[in-house]
């Protein structure tokens, strides 16, 4: 039986605000399950067993906690996340958590500009391989699905990449506006900037 793991008062806390939070990954859910349930002195083979997980797996989240607590990567390091321009910043308990780690800086993508974050893409999987043609009669059912999804994601992972470069992307651009700024090319009877017209429309997928 592995020895009970001591947690620090606020770390406890911290975990637990994790896990009421609406949106929360499920590694690091579990991974704050293994941490609380390590605390209160559950075994290694029946925490795996409960939480379906490997006894290896549930051993080394315990050593990494135990040798450096919540901290995981880059210590003593300046931090700059580049996040969605949504509002869940403003929130009083994200300002004080900021403040209280002044390392760690925001930055936002412009509003209206959701596309250059590369999760989007990620979520567009999720809806095409998850969730488009099924049949959902609960919330619970769905967040199955979902969580079954991000469960294979997580064990055949694979990162994104951008495939053009910014100058190649403004060029496409560019194109699809000289294009649907032409009346004649949209059929003559589309209004200036209307991409609706076949001709625009067969632009706009090129781009």
């Amino acid at each position: 039986m592995a020895a009970i793991l001591k947690v620090a008062d606020k770390d406890v806390a911290i975990l637990k605000g994790w896990l009421r939070a609406p949106t929360l990954g499920q590694g690091l859910g579990l991974r704050a399950r293994v941490i609380l349930a390590s605390s209160a002195g559950e075994g290694v083979r029946a925490m795996a067993r409960r939480l379906r997980l490997s006894p290896n797996t549930v051993c080394r989240w315990r050593r990494r906690y135990r040798r450096q607590g919540l901290v995981r990567r880059y210590p003593g390091r300046e931090i700059h996340l580049i996040c969605d321009n949504y509002g869940t910043h403003k929130h009083p308990k994200v300002r004080a958590w900021l403040a209280a780690h002044p390392r760690f800086h925001l930055h936002f993508t412009p509003t209206s500009a959701s596309w250059l974050n590369l999760v989007e893409r990620w979520f567009a999987l999720i809806t095409t391989q998850a969730i488009r043609r099924g049949s959902f009669d609960s919330t619970r059912r769905l967040e199955e699905a979902i969580l079954r999804w991000t469960a294979h994601w997580n064990r055949n992972f694979r990162p994104f990449r951008w495939t053009k470069s910014a100058a190649e992307i403004k060029r496409s651009l560019a194109n699809v506006t000289a294009i649907c700024d032409t009346p004649h090319q949209c059929g003559g009877r589309a209004r200036r900037g209307q991409i609706g017209s076949p001709r625009c429309r067969q632009a706009n997928r090129f781009a």
